[in-house]
């Protein structure tokens, strides 16, 4: 996030690119709640960008984003009712003896292994392997990141976050 408003351009170049991509953007003034992001206050606390005060009261979430719709609202739904004002997940799927089922979506092109054969009695087992996986790993979903990034959205209209980057560590 540009600590500034006003006009700002890029250029972006890379042995992964056909050509060089350019273009610009427009930063405009914060609204009237949002203070910026979160910045190392006088060693030992925190504030926002404009010195409001942050203090930080938060849980861990691992998998709330990567449900199915339904449980992702009532994820929200606990969360902003919950005095929380971070949270912190892994933006990666993993299985595990919570976490059984697929996400909706996943963060490379391609298929998962199928999962019905995962049950808490036997997820470690298959944890860390890949048979069954069919994933492009130098193919990204966008699908996958424009959810991730309206769940993040979502979480900062709540009044959840603490730190304003695509990938909160919160």
């Amino acid at each position: 996030m540009p600590s500034f408003f006003g006009r700002y351009s890029f250029i972006l170049k890379g042995s992964f690119l056909d050509s060089t991509l350019s273009g610009r953007f427009v930063v405009a003034e914060a609204a009237e709640d949002n203070h910026g992001p979160v910045r190392t206050a006088n060693t030992y606390h925190f504030s926002y960008e404009d010195g409001t005060p942050f203090n930080p009261v938060g849980t861990t979430s691992h998998a709330w984003h990567l449900k199915y719709d339904g449980d992702i609202a009532a994820s929200m739904k606990v969360l902003k009712t919950s005095g929380f004002n971070k949270v912190r997940f892994s933006i990666f799927p993993r299985h595990n003896e919570y976490s059984l089922d697929d996400p909706q979506y996943f963060p490379y092109e391609g298929t998962a292994m199928s999962t019905h054969v995962l049950t808490k009695g036997n997820v470690q087992e298959y944890t860390g392997r890949n048979e069954g996986n069919d994933f492009n790993y130098s193919r990204f979903n966008p699908e996958y990141f424009r959810h991730l990034e309206t769940c993040i959205t979502e979480l900062g209209k709540a009044g959840i976050g603490g730190r304003s980057c695509p990938v909160p560590s919160v």
